[in-house]
């Protein structure tokens, strides 16, 4: 056989568009009838992917010692015997069997120093209306030096969610140089940084789990053309504006004050306490194309006669929303009212400190556990809102507000975006904005009694355009609101052992 680096176990029947990915990334599908033929030979196996629910993976002590071994478990379309056994094996606070993974958003599980890893594909939706008002796809237009602003018609949109087999293959490669040790995406802690959420190993009632929320985004619409179109669709590679969503949380619950086991919400005596830090990163993908394009090849020729994409978001949010009810939220950080704004940034601070009555590993004796999380935040001319319509969601927004706000003028109306705004009248150029690398930070607390609580997830944005249609006529174009959500996440804030 080939190295083990590069062999993948296939279970199951999958799609020829999958194997031929593998193959251009330089693995090795290696095809198995069954669970016995390949726990036989995993040895020699790194990544096992498998689909439907005759492969009889469905033993929770198998399962475990492959995660403890270093393996990548990807599932397609499993039956519940294996989501079954995994939830088990992994004994995460996210409930496994609750998951629906499909052929396009396979749920994939792995051990990371220790922790669990789940990375769950996001479902996709289009043409709606964030209920806060503040996500707006406006399409406007402006005279120079003049204050009314007129609506351009919608002329329809041209936009792509992708998660195609290449993009599952590069997790699956990205999930191994983690577990090898060869990543180099690892984020090194801000200054200041106060990581105080384990409780060590002498602990019972503890749960851990990483949750990542990976997502690719096409943009197959350009927002206008040198000849003054708008929303004209593009198959040009060069054209395509291709974003990129790395939205990770990291979820610690701790039963505290009682013994959890066999307990319901109606006679638990204790609190249950789960703490979802927020992480990661929103922005364009790294090697596709740049903020405006030139069908006639010539860099030095005006603005005024350019093509432009979607180029830059300017606002963005996710949310927690409990649909169960289950939840109370004790807080949610950072404080979008407390921050300072230099140089350009807004400066905010996320600190949590609780003190917790935990049980150690016997169940039979109490200690004191400091939980403590100390972050600074700042983002270069955006600012933080708590957006919430109901106090349990947890809803964060980072907005733009620089040449001109769009939280407190998300429809466009006034003249700030265009007078002067983002127009630079003396060079005839669009102005310089951010780049979109926007990071991602937060930090939701919640209590509870035993049970199960399911949550939306939600990841919400805008990307926009601004254009010369000639040299005194402005325009703003919006892409509509991009949303990724899942709507098969449940809490599992159980114990049985």
């Amino acid at each position: 056989m080939s190295s083990l680096l590069n062999n993948i176990a296939l279970i199951g029947k999958h799609s020829d568009d999958f194997t031929s990915e593998l193959k251009k990334a330089g693995f090795t599908p290696v095809e198995f009838n069954s669970a016995s033929e390949l726990l036989a030979d995993s040895d020699n196996l790194q990544v096992i992917a498998l689909t439907g629910s005759d492969h009889g993976l469905t033993d929770k002590a198998a399962i475990s010692k492959l995660l403890d071994g270093g393996k990548i478990l990807i599932a397609f379309e499993p039956g519940i015997e294996y989501l079954t056994a995994l939830h088990a094996a992994t004994r995460t606070p996210v409930d496994l069997t609750a998951i629906k993974p499909t052929s396009e958003r396979p749920l994939m599980v792995h051990k990371e120093n220790g922790v669990d890893v789940l990375t769950l594909p996001p479902k996709v939706k289009t043409g709606f209306n964030v209920p806060d008002g503040k996500f707006r796809p406006v399409r406007k237009m402006a005279v120079r030096d003049e204050d009314t602003v007129y609506d351009i018609p919608d002329q329809g949109n041209g936009y792509e969610f992708s998660y195609r087999s290449a993009q599952i293959v590069e997790r699956i490669r990205r999930a191994m140089d983690a577990v090898n040790g060869t990543s180099t995406e690892t984020r090194a802690a801000a200054a200041g940084e106060v990581h105080g959420l384990e409780p060590g190993n002498d602990v019972a009632f503890y749960k851990k789990v990483q949750v990542r929320i990976p997502a690719e985004y096409s943009i197959k619409t350009l927002a206008f053309t040198w000849e003054g179109n708008i929303n004209i669709p593009t198959n040009d590679v060069n054209e395509i504006q291709v974003y990129q969503t790395e939205w990770q949380m990291s979820i610690y619950v701790y039963a505290t004050d009682a013994n959890p086991i066999g307990q319901t919400a109606d006679t638990y005596e204790g609190t249950i306490y789960t703490y979802i830090v927020h992480d990661g990163v929103h922005g364009r993908k790294l090697g596709s194309p740049g903020r405006n394009t030139n069908n006639n090849n010539n860099a030095d020729l005006p603005e005024v006669i350019r093509n432009w994409e979607f180029y830059f978001i300017d606002i963005l949010g996710y949310s927690l929303q409990d649909t169960s009810g289950f939840l109370t939220k004790v807080t949610q950080q950072p404080d979008d009212n407390i921050f300072e704004h230099r140089d350009n940034s807004f400066i905010y601070n996320i600190s949590q400190e609780q003190r917790m009555i935990l049980f150690k590993a016997s169940q039979k004796q109490t200690w004191e556990f400091d939980a403590n999380y100390q972050k600074p935040c700042a983002w270069n001319r955006f600012q933080m809102h708590r957006d919430m319509s109901n106090f349990d969601d947890a809803r964060y927004v980072l907005s733009y507000n620089d040449l001109y706000d769009v939280w407190t003028d998300p429809e466009f109306e006034g003249k700030q975006w265009h007078n002067p705004g983002v127009f630079d009248d003396d060079e005839n150029r669009i102005k310089t904005l951010p780049d979109d690398n926007i990071p991602i930070s937060g930090l939701t607390v919640y209590s509870s009694k035993v049970g199960k609580a399911k949550l939306n997830l939600e990841f919400d944005y805008v990307p926009r355009g601004f254009d010369y249609q000639t040299l005194v006529i402005r325009r703003a174009i919006a892409a509509g609101v991009i949303g990724l959500y899942v709507d098969d996440f449940v809490l599992d804030l159980t114990w049985d052992e």
